[in-house]
């Protein structure tokens, strides 16, 4: 019986290592990148772009995340062709230590609505270490984990457009059939309603912490937004 406890025991901490080294080599991973990013991309292009954009706003969003600091840069490598040919409209990354990293690729986009879009878009994603959205377990489903977020990032980002009033309702559209898909995935992968209620909650946490400006307070917590949206 001792024998079996043993190896028993064994295992675990076998089964507890293998996932710190993994959590350490995903960590040494995010770190080589958030470096090689931020050496290629042009800080003052993006801020001078974004600072044309008329919108009261969207600039005390921007003045929002500086005082975060968050760092916003423009690709400053990838010729136009390839550029325009590229997926990512945006990229966000967040690496403990250092300052959330939001890489924009200004030629992807055609319209200012698409890059306002974006930003806040990957503003909300900015929020998760300083709003507390890390994952909860020592190693969650990757795919619940990256769906769940981008739930977070899609419905406050119309959250966001509708509060400083940006038009843009190709975009909010978009991102509402965009929602609907991701939801779509959650239930296939056995989320629950909750599950689905709670990131929605926190899409309201990170869009009133983005848009508050001027209120020298903390960010409501999760569980004033959950209690506020049970009575609705």
């Amino acid at each position: 019986m001792a024998k079996h406890s043993d190896t028993m025991g064994w295992r675990e901490s076998t089964a507890n290592y293998g996932q710190l080294d993994r959590s350490e080599a995903r960590e040494r991973d995010l770190a080589t990148r958030y470096r090689h990013i931020r050496s290629h991309m042009d800080v003052t292009q993006a801020l001078e772009r974004l600072g044309g954009i008329e919108n009261a706003g969207f600039q005390d969003l921007l003045a929002q995340l500086a005082d975060i600091g968050v760092i916003i840069g423009a690709d400053a490598v990838l010729p136009r062709d390839m550029a325009r040919r590229s997926d990512r409209f945006g990229l966000t990354l967040v690496l403990a230590g250092s300052g959330p990293l939001i890489w924009l690729n200004l030629l992807k986009h055609d319209s200012v609505a698409g890059l306002v879009d974006t930003v806040v878009h990957e503003a909300v994603h900015s929020t998760i270490r300083h709003l507390g959205r890390l994952p909860r377990t020592p190693e969650p489903d990757e795919a619940i984990a990256s769906y769940g977020e981008e739930v977070v990032a899609l419905a406050g980002a119309n959250l966001i457009l509708r509060k400083i009033k940006f038009s843009a309702r190709r975009e909010i559209a978009r991102n509402m059939i965009a929602l609907a898909n991701c939801k779509t995935v959650l239930g296939q992968l056995g989320c629950s309603e909750g599950f689905l209620r709670d990131r929605i909650a926190e899409a309201e946490v990170a869009a009133s912490f983005l848009t508050d400006f001027g209120i020298d307070v903390a960010a409501p917590t999760l569980e004033a937004i959950q209690s506020r949206v049970g009575r609705k």
